[in-house]
């Protein structure tokens, strides 16, 4: 009797035992799916802030707000994107046939411009001109996107030195068909998109 408590006891203990290790693993099991869980769901986060901007797509740089040339009526065919606390900083973005060499060399023929060092942004390497824009340090850059097609960056009363705006460049991805890229900005004003796409518009606080 006491040989057949013993069989039934250890047969038990074995039994708790596998039962628990199996637990364990379910639970190892779970943590490494919700860690995936999570990491797939911070990426759809970040690809979801991402906006199409026709010309390129890009996270709207921190700070920043949509403006235009022309103000909020302004068509898409220039990105303006104004600081909201500084509204003399600017970052104009565009795109247009040519090289970035040739346009480079066109700008930096000027006595107002200055070379600095080619930057490495993301997918671009940029060629950049320093100059001054009421008094304030400011940069133009250039890059080629596509055989023929080249983007223009302008950087008004700042620079690369600006977190927000290097982030964004950083980010950039731009189009390689410019024809329609171009017609779907002229079809459009900055308001509408801002409206159409939740972005922040910028307003004169004064």
């Amino acid at each position: 009797m006491k040989s057949i408590t013993k069989t039934i006891m250890i047969a038990a203990s074995a039994f708790a035992l596998c039962f628990g290790l199996t637990a364990c693993g379910g639970g190892g099991q779970a943590a490494a799916n919700g860690s995936a869980s999570s990491a797939a769901s911070s990426a759809a986060s970040a690809a979801s802030k991402v906006t199409d901007f026709y010309m390129f797509k890009a996270e709207m740089p921190e700070g920043y707000a949509m403006w235009g040339p022309n103000g909020k009526e302004s068509p898409l065919n220039i990105v303006e994107f104004r600081n909201i606390e500084s509204s003399n900083k600017l970052v104009d973005v565009e795109i247009d046939d040519g090289t970035a060499q040739e346009q480079f060399d066109k700008k930096a023929a000027k006595d107002k411009y200055t070379a600095g060092q080619d930057v490495k942004l993301g997918k671009y390497t940029w060629k950049t001109l320093d100059f001054t824009w009421n008094k304030q340090p400011s940069v133009v850059m250039y890059t080629d996107i596509a055989d023929g097609l080249y983007a223009e960056v302008t950087l008004y009363e700042t620079t690369l030195d600006d977190a927000a705006v290097k982030a964004f460049l950083e980010g950039a991805e731009f189009t390689t068909d410019y024809e329609t890229a171009h017609k779907a900005g002229m079809d459009t004003t900055v308001e509408k998109f801002a409206s159409d796409n939740n972005l922040k518009l910028w307003e004169d606080k004064k």
